[in-house]
Order: C-alpha cells, then structure tokens, then sequence
C-alpha cells in the first residue's frame, strides 16, 4: 500500500546512496593504489631504455656562440650533457647539505663516471621521417606487384600481369612524388637542422628519477613563467618528462616543433568536438518521430452538455458555470450568454428556468410540450471562442445523472441550427472526457439542495472514447475548412486509431478502398513515414558510429600524437561521449517535454524536450526505460559477439581475399597477421555500458545485473581475443586507463540528479520532507505551502496551462530534492561534483598554483630559514639522491639484456631477473620507490 510504501521510500534512497558511495569510495583507491602497485610490478619485471631516459622539449631551435653560450650548434649534444651534468652535481650537494651524516664513500664511486651515459637529439626533418616510412611502404607494394608480374607471366595468365604493371606504374609515380618532397630536404646537413627535442639516457636511474622530480612541476606554461635560471638551458624554460617505451612512440611525429603540434592538436580536438555535437543533434533528429501530443482544449463559441449513451434523456443542470482556470477557481467567470426565446427560436424552451431562475432542462423534460425538439442536450453560448478547463454544476433530483459528455463546438463551423432536429454535438463538435456528475450527499433529508460538483474539462488525446465515421468525416472536413491538416484533428486520429486496433496492420496496407481508410488516408501516410524514418535512423545509426570511427582514426593520424598511448586516450575520449550520447543521451532528452523552454533558449530547432513525458512517471519507464534496458543489453550483445565474429568470421574472410595478391614473403606475413587490439574502442564499449549502468540502475536495478554479468563475460572475452586473435601490442604507459576512470565521476553526478529527480516524485515514492526542506527554499525562493497548489494544477491542466506553469513545477520539482529520501543523494550528488571539480581543478588551477611555489620558497630560503625547514616537502630541488634505486648501471643492463636474447627462453628469464635484482638484489626495493 501506499503507507509501506511511504515507509520504504527512505531506505530505498540510503541504499542507492550508498551504493553511489561505494564508487566514489572505489576510484581513489583504484587509481592511486591498484595502478601505481600494477606499474611497478610490470615496471621491476622489465628492464627497457625508458627506465634510464628523460625527453627534453621547448628547447631552443639553434645553438649560437655568444658572451653568455660557449658552445655552438654543433655542440648542442656536448651542451645538453654539461647541463644535466651539473644540475646532478648541484642536487647532490643540495643533498649533502641536508643529509651530512650519509656515508661519502658512495661519493666516491659517483665521480669515476659520467652521470650522463648518452644524449640523442630530436632533429626538425620537415615530416621527412613520415614521408620516407610512406615511400618504405610503396616499396614493398613495388616489389610484391613486381615477383606478381613475374609469377602471372611464368603461369600464362598476360590478362593478369597487365593489370599488375598498371597498378605497378601508378605506385612508382607516388614514389616519385614523395621523391620530388624529399628532395629539398636532404639536401641540408642533419647537424644544421634546428632542434625540437632530446632524449637524455643517464648512467643509473636514480638519476633520471632525480631530473625527473627536479622538473615535476615545470611542465605548464604558468610554471615555466617562475623557471630559476640554473635550470633553464641557454635561457630556454625546457619542460623534461618520462621518457616513453620505444614501442610507444610514434617516431614520425616526433620532427615538428611542440608549439605547432600543440596548435595542431587544439585544433583537431575542436573539430572532433563540434563534430559530436552535431552527430548529438543529428541522433535526437533521428529520434524525435514521437512527439508531444497537444492536449490543449479546443477553444470553441458553444459548449453542450448531455448524458452519456442517451441523447434523449431528461438532464437537469443548476448554477452551471464555466471557468478558464483548470481549479474553478476564478472570481470571474467566462462570459456567456443565456439562451432566451427570441434568441433561438425552436430551442428557446431548452433553458426553461426553474428554481428561482438557476437550473435549466434539456427539452427532453419538457413533457407535454410538441413545440420542442426531443433533444437531450443543454448549450451555453458565449460572444467569442473560449477554452474551458473546468466546470461547477448541480442536478436536480428529478434528472440526477451520473456520467456526462462535454463537447466544444464552434457554431461558424459547424453550421449550428437551432431548428435543425437532426444536428447533433456529437458529429460537429470536438467530444471531450466524460464528467463524473455524481454529486448527491448521502442521508440528504431535503432532496432539492445538492453540493456543487467541481469537474476538470480534458481533451481525449489517450483516445479513450469510440469515434464514429461521421463524427471523423466531419472533423476532417472542418479541419481543411479552418486550414490545417486533416491529421491535426483529435477526432480523426482517434478513430484512425480505433480502426487500426481493430482491424491489424491491414488498415495501412493500400488500397484505399473502403470510407475508413480514405477518410484517414493522410493520417496512414504519416504514421507509415515515421515508421519508415524511425527505420531508416535505425541504419543510420549504426553506420554512422562506423563513420565516427574512421573519422576520429584519422583526426588522431592528423593530430600528430607522440605515442600510442596519447593517440588511444583521445580517440576514447571521441568514441565514449559518441556512444554514451546515442545510448543513453538522446533517448532521455527526446522523450523528455520542456514545453517552451528549449524555444525560449533559441534551442526549439534541435527537436529536444518536445517529447510525449512531462516527467517520470511509471508511463516514462514502461516505454523510454524498456527501451534503454533493451538498448544498453543490445550493446552489452553486440561487444562480446563482435569479437568473436571477427576471429572466426572476418578474419579467414580478409586472409582469403588479400591471399591471392600477395605475392613476396613479406606481403604474405603481412596478410595473414593479425591487427592491433583497439584498445581505446573496447574501453570505449566498456566505459559506455557501465555508465549507463551506473545512471539508471537505481531505478531499473536488472542494470546492476546487466553489469556484472558484462564485467565477468568481457574479461574472459578480451582474454581470449588478445591472446588468440590479436597481434602483440604495444608497450603503453597508463594514461587511456586513467582517463576511462575520469567518465565515473560522470556517471556518478548524472545518477544522483536522475535519482534525486526520481526518489523526490511523491507520484512513484512518496515521502515526507527532510532536513535540507529550508535550504531548498532559500536557493530555489519557492515555499513548500506552495508546493500541493502548483503540482494538483499543473497535472490537471491541458498543453497550454502546463506551457505558462512549467517554470513553477519545476521549481516545485525542485524541491522535492528536500525529500528524506533524496537526502543521502544529495549528499552523494555534492561530493560528486567535488570530485569533478578536482579534476578540473587539477588540470586548470593546480599548474597556476604550483607556478608560484619555486617564488615563495625562494623568499622563504632567504628570509626564513627555519619555517623553509618545516616546510621542507614543497621543496623544488629536494631529492632522496641515495634513495634505493636499481643499481645496476645502464651498460650492466645493456649485457643482461643482450645475453638473454642471445640464449634460450628459459636462460632469457633467469638472466633478466637476475640483472632485475641488480647487485646485492636491491632492484625490487628500488623500484618501490620511484615517482
């Protein structure tokens, strides 16, 4: 019952609070203690050149010889190490100042060797680096046409050797394309090359861990504004970070200067978003064929009132009043005019006054009388066309009645007669909802006196009533007369209605043969074009996503990334908000009604917040929620099956298509080998399915099941696909598995308004107000004794009255927020958009606040010496240099490395974990301690 329910309605809230919790609890935790632990296991496992290697950029182009630089450009590599040299040796003695009790044998043995084993510059070649990977790539398809010409001719087959010259000669013209480009560029000398970048390889690693914390904060523009000197090169703010694995590195990209790739790279990341945006909009175009139905009451000059199911019975009517106000609730009531003898001849007697000139019967009751028409119905004029929203009556006993039929009419249009026996309201006129008329008190001992029925006049856009063809005909004829479309009529689309339940899917089918289908002819035209659209999006859909996805390849190919890892982190980024915008943004935005409001903001044109819901109410999640369950299983489906169809299907398919033009050993490798795991889709697909999860699980929980059902299933398929039908992939640094976690604090924020705006419904859980009731009235300036008056008027009001009052309802709506169900949501919605905001923060105000902090220790080092020892922790140069870092030395590596590959598999493994442990097996402790 309601009660229990009432009773529930808390508890329900507190526990998908704190399942909301539960994530927020796990993000944290995932990320800043199950990656790091899972990146020094793999880092102390391996040993690569990305452990001793820093990369330099935002260094100068050129080297000149002046008073300040001794060196030239030539000597740019001799530079570079002389710098990183002596920053090693200032932060040692920075070191030994803080630390003068350590040992200082170990001091000796750092001076019998450089600190900086080998520097290699990054050269600006002009994209030649790209062009020649290309001409490679013409290359081999030159010499695998070429052994093609040579086996087709040996076979006899002439047909097919032309056609391989023919391919031949048009792939030695784009050689000779890229030729032409190279040309210009090879002529200068690589060491007059101007500079874009370094990698810088030092003789341990505590040593590159020492750089690499010297620079932590140096790497924004805000930072590098406040540089000291002695860490700039030749005046130069130069930004060091990790390097990266040799296999992560897209090498081709490395030959252009930072500032142009940034430039290139903002501008590929605006088109990729204006780009969703418009896809967004497209897809909620797509989906817009359910739009809102007007239930507006049909404004008319006549409005009559009879009996339902017997026009000819005896109606009674007293003080019968009509109001605009949906609440009856207006002192002034719409002006009308009281039919009188000289005004309608025939019909004069139908508002013959009794009880003191307050009560008027139909003709009907009229016994005796063969003057009047045997009409049941009682009429009111008014002097121009009105909507009516609510009525107030009483009944005499004598013609107590139950159930009456309102209709509104308009006298031009439908050649009203009050001498014409035969018209009838219900074939001219707009029926209405049936009035419930039962007003009598109980144990009333005097049989006259009657309390006032108060009744609300709604259109029938549900089709509820039966129609008749005539009534339809007529509504079709008068719809044209006024100039609008036949289907705009309610009268017709609810007999199309009516007809197409009762006689199937034939109703649509032509030909038009029988009065019913012509009369709704227009209407089957346009219900058949919005299934056929609503299809036809359906395609699109689809290939649009496989669009999407070629495009946003390219846009990462143009965007000139320096790794593969940069490259994935972006494309996620595209592929996620596409997905998450067609599963689950677009279906809630277009079923949504805002009424004015996206025309008022300019936005009416995008079709979104014109849909049939007002809100959410059980309607909303019977057709829109299934809808999403189906959607979201539909995508859970298609991401466990794809990979299997592309193992099992695709790919014997593509290996015996491109089998037979291959004709060197090469091409054939390259034909049977298999394609990289796209990783950033998967995640992608992931991301988008646990999200959604996420943002309507609370209130349809099969998603929390859906889930976990997807989390178990997609492990042991991606395991499978890599291992079985993917090539190896490459070594790539955490940065795409961080920004997947950044899309959970999205969901999170989106659960909690969805669930807020769902929990604070009294139509679907209803509650009693809790504690944040006057801090909601203080934000929102809406008091709660307001709330009952807004929400019973809008619900009963038609289009129009929900049009003007949408702005209180939802302010009404609001308020619900207050609810003692919504209170742990709320909370949970705060620190929500906490998170969010550190995020944002940390990517925006954390680089301009850490730009002042070199200043501020400067003056402290100067002015107060014993606070900058309290504060030693936001020290720039402070680094543990004899910290417990691999001890190996990089030429020690180098020959447990080239040893392990020159012996067997198992020798391999003994050999690198040996050199992993390094002397006296400190390389585990070590690499727990790297940044």
């Amino acid at each position: 019952g309601s009660v229990l329910l009432r009773e529930a309605t808390p508890w329900l809230g507190i526990l998908d609070g704190l399942a909301i919790a539960t994530i927020l609890i796990f993000l944290p935790v995932f990320r800043f203690w199950r990656i790091p632990q899972s990146l020094r296991a793999q880092d102390e496992a391996n040993i690569t050149a990305a452990d001793f290697s820093v990369y330099v950029t935002r260094l100068p182009k050129k080297l000149h010889r002046t008073h300040s630089c001794k060196w030239t450009h030539k000597e740019y590599e001799e530079a570079l190490r002389d710098h990183f040299e002596k920053l090693l040796v200032h932060a040692h003695h920075h070191h030994r100042h803080h630390h003068s009790h350590h040992e200082h044998h170990h001091d000796h043995n750092q001076q019998s060797y450089h600190r900086v084993e080998e520097v290699t510059l990054v050269r600006h070649y002009d994209g030649a680096v790209g062009l020649l990977m290309q001409q490679g790539e013409l290359l081999e398809q030159l010499a695998n046409c070429h052994a093609g010409v040579q086996l087709k001719e040996s076979a006899g087959d002439l047909k097919g050797a032309e056609k391989l010259r023919k391919q031949r000669e048009k792939i030695k013209a784009q050689i000779y394309k890229l030729e032409h480009k190279l040309d210009g560029r090879s002529e200068r000398h690589e060491s007059s090359l101007p500079v874009c970048g370094a990698f810088v390889m030092f003789h341990r690693e505590r040593y590159k861990a020492t750089i690499v914390r010297l620079y932590r904060h140096q790497v924004s523009y805000f930072q590098r504004l406040f540089q000291p000197y002695g860490m700039r090169f030749q005046g130069s703010r130069i930004v060091v970070t990790q390097a990266w694995e040799p296999t992560d590195l897209f090498w081709e990209n490395l030959d252009s200067h930072p500032p142009k790739r940034k430039c290139i790279s903002w501008t590929m990341k605006t088109f990729a978003g204006a780009l969703i945006f418009v896809v967004f909009l497209a897809l909620v175009y797509l989906k817009s064929s359910d739009t809102a139905v007007d239930t507006s009451i049909p404004a008319g000059d006549m409005w009559f009132v009879r009996s339902r199911n017997d026009s000819n019975t005896c109606l009674n009517l007293c003080s019968w009043q009509l109001h605009e106000d949906v609440m009856c609730e207006t002192k002034r009531v719409l002006p009308q005019l009281v039919w009188t003898p000289d005004k309608l001849e025939g019909q004069a007697a139908a508002l013959h006054p009794v009880f003191n000139n307050t009560c008027w019967q139909s003709p009907t009751c009229q016994e005796g009388r063969g003057d009047l028409p045997r009409t049941g119905w009682i009429a009111l004029q008014f002097q121009s066309e009105e909507a009516v929203r609510c009525m107030t009556f009483k009944q005499q006993p004598a013609g107590l009645r139950q159930v009456l039929e309102v209709f509104s009419c308009r006298a031009r249009i439908a050649n009203f007669s009050a001498s014409d026996v035969s018209w009838n309201p219900s074939e001219h006129c707009s029926k209405l909802l049936d009035v419930e008329a039962n007003s009598a008190p109980r144990g009333a001992a005097n049989r006259t006196e009657f309390s006032t029925v108060r009744a609300n006049i709604k259109s029938d856009h549900k089709c509820d009533m039966e129609q008749t063809y005539d009534a339809a005909l007529r509504a079709k004829q008068t719809a044209v007369a006024a100039g609008e479309t036949p289907q705009s009529s309610l009268t017709l689309r609810c007999f199309c209605v009516s007809q197409l339940n009762s006689q199937g899917t034939s109703f649509k089918l032509p030909p038009y043969n029988t009065p019913e289908k012509e009369v709704c002819r227009e209407w089957i035209r346009e219900d058949v074009n919005k299934v056929a659209f609503l299809a036809f999006s359906i395609v699109l859909v689809v290939l649009l996503n496989q669009v999407l996805l070629l495009v946003f390849t390219e846009l990462d190919g143009l965007s000139q990334h320096l790794t593969s890892s940069g490259a994935t982190s972006a494309r996620l980024i595209n592929l996620f908000w596409t997905q998450l915008a067609n599963t689950a943004g677009t279906a809630l935005l277009v079923s949504l009604n805002f009424h004015q409001t996206m025309n008022d903001a300019g936005l009416g044109w995008t079709q979104m917040g014109k849909g049939p819901y007002d809100d959410f109410d059980t309607r909303w999640f019977a057709v829109v929620g299934t809808n999403l369950f189906i959607s979201i299983v539909c995508q859970v489906g298609s991401s466990l099956l794809l990979p299997a169809l592309y193992a099992k299907i695709l790919y014997p398919l593509t290996v015996r298509w491109y089998r037979p033009s291959a004709y060197t050993q090469r091409h054939t490798n390259k034909v049977y080998q298999y394609d990289d795991w796209d990783l950033a889709s998967r995640l992608a697909e992931t991301m988008n399915i646990i999200v959604c999860c996420i943002i309507y699980g609370g209130s349809m929980p099969l998603l929390y099941l859906v889930g976990v059902v997807y989390c178990f299933s997609a492990y042991w398929v991606d395991k499978w696909h890599l291992l079985r039908a993917c090539r190896e992939p490459r070594a790539s640094d955490p940065s795409a598995i961080r920004t997947a976690l950044q899309f959970l604090p999205i969901g999170c924020v989106l659960h909690c308004i969805f669930h807020v705006w769902i929990f604070g419904s009294q139509r679907l859980f209803p509650s009693s107000w809790g504690p944040l009731r006057g801090l909601m009235e203080s934000i929102l300036q809406f008091e709660a004794s307001r709330y009952e008056d807004v929400v019973v008027k809008y619900n009963l009001g038609d289009t129009t009255v929900r049009s003007q009052m949408y702005g209180e309802y939802f302010r009404a709506r609001m308020l619900d927020w207050a609810r003692s169900a919504c209170t742990l949501q709320c909370a949970a919605l705060g620190v929500g958009a906490l998170v969010l905001c550190c995020e944002i923060g940390r990517s925006l105000v954390r680089p301009m606040f850490l730009a002042f902090r070199g200043p501020i220790r400067r003056c402290l080092q100067k002015r107060a010496p014993i606070l900058l020892k309290c504060m030693r922790s936001m020290l720039v140069i402070e680094e543990d240099v004899e910290g417990e870092h691999t001890l190996e030395t990089l030429t020690e590596a180098r020959d447990v490395c080239q040893c392990a590959l020159r012996g067997s598999e198992q020798n391999a493994a003994v050999l690198c974990r040996q050199g992993a442990g390094g002397a006296g097996g400190h390389g585990t402790r070590e690499r727990h301690s790297r940044s």
